[in-house]
């Protein structure tokens, strides 16, 4: 069984397009599971699956709409997200775990996304 965006919006409760793209998704699944593969995992397909599932979804979140617009929120939202993103985090190294991982120190590398948002013309207060 291959990881799909839609497993990944699932694990993500349903995230929707406008926050997440499809194509943010696709790509994030692409970086796991070349990650993934490159650690040689002992565990089942099914527990490498799910293992991919999760770290695309933690690593898709952090470049989601949510996660970028958190910036601008109050205290409070910030606080929710960034204890989402610790969850998410915390699910995918269990999962890398249980397939065969053992995780420590990680140092993670991915492709950069191009970003075609304006430029915003008001620099940021200092």
């Amino acid at each position: 069984m291959a990881v799909t965006v839609n497993d990944v919006r699932v694990c993500l409760n349903e995230i929707s397009e406008k926050d997440l793209a499809t194509a943010t998704i696709e790509q994030k699944i692409a970086d796991a599971i070349l990650w993934i593969n490159s650690l040689n995992l002992s565990g089942s397909a099914e527990e490498i699956d799910r293992a991919i599932r999760d770290v695309a979804a933690w690593w898709s979140y952090l470049v989601s709409d949510i996660y970028v617009s958190m910036k601008i929120g109050d205290l409070s939202v910030r606080m929710w997200v960034e204890k989402k993103v610790a969850l998410l985090k915390e699910i995918a190294m269990q999962s890398l775990k249980i397939a065969g991982h053992e995780v420590g120190q990680l140092i993670i590398t991915g492709t950069p996304m191009f970003d075609d948002r304006p430029e915003d013309p008001y620099p940021e207060a200092v």
